[in-house]
């Protein structure tokens, strides 16, 4: 597949970027610093964002992919987290969707990195009272969380909007970083608290799930139009560690 990933040097994103590598995919990555990826017969680097690039560079390049990946996620410094861009996640895919609604219709497939802490509204998800009260003050006092909630919700709106849209949006619980992918399982909704009781989801597991609802039609067909939870299913040691 022809796979436009954003975010692609993040914990996640440059595990999904090995992964989409070893699967045969051709990726074109929209990075800050070119010099931060790797050099690959099947990789394009290009220096620029989402919320930067020229429309007719994008509506060129939309045209021809099969999918778009998005690892973004906000730095973890101050200004990451509380400076511009805000809506960082939620802008860069609703210029996605903008230039592709002007396109002539044909399949194309999102995968949004969104969190457990972000509720599928299609499923009618509703957390426990004691989470929702933590994650009201999370929303508005950490603009990161905000954004994935937003961005995960204007997917949703699609089954409505573009029918030739098919999406997934995937929901680790808390992350941590593994040398090696282990056993996990996605759920269709959270089954723990992600506030007060959360799981495990490792960053490479994460990233070789997202790669594998491309590679694998029948997994796909599976989650399409879902936010699946990842949890890893035994104790993986944390590399950071």
């Amino acid at each position: 597949m022809n796979v436009l990933l954003l975010g692609g040097t993040g914990g996640i994103g440059k595990l999904a970027l090995q992964r989409l590598l070893e699967q045969g995919h051709t990726v074109t990555a929209m990075v800050r610093h070119t010099t931060d990826l790797p050099v690959h017969e099947q990789l394009e680097r290009v220096q620029t964002t989402l919320l930067d690039c020229s429309e007719t560079w994008l509506e060129e390049r939309l045209g021809k992919v099969d999918a778009v990946i998005s690892c973004l996620g906000h730095r973890p410094t101050f200004s990451g987290l509380f400076g511009n861009p805000r809506r960082l996640v939620h802008d860069s895919l609703n210029r996605v969707l903008r230039v592709l609604a002007r396109q002539p219709r044909r399949p194309v497939k999102i995968i949004l990195l969104g969190s457990s802490g972000c509720v599928n509204s299609l499923r009618k998800e509703r957390l426990p009272a004691p989470d929702r009260l933590v994650l009201t003050l999370i929303r508005h006092l950490v603009p990161p969380h905000a954004d994935s909630e937003q961005a995960a919700e204007l997917l949703a709106s699609q089954r409505r909007h573009n029918p030739f849209l098919e999406w997934v949006v995937v929901r680790p619980d808390s992350l941590i970083n593994a040398e090696n992918a282990s056993p996990y399982e996605a759920r269709v909704s959270p089954v723990r608290s992600p506030i007060f009781n959360s799981g495990e989801s490792s960053r490479i597991n994460v990233a070789h799930f997202m790669v594998a609802l491309l590679s694998d039609a029948s997994l796909w067909a599976q989650w399409r139009h879902e936010m699946p939870v990842l949890y890893n299913t035994s104790p993986v040691a944390d590399s950071s560690n």
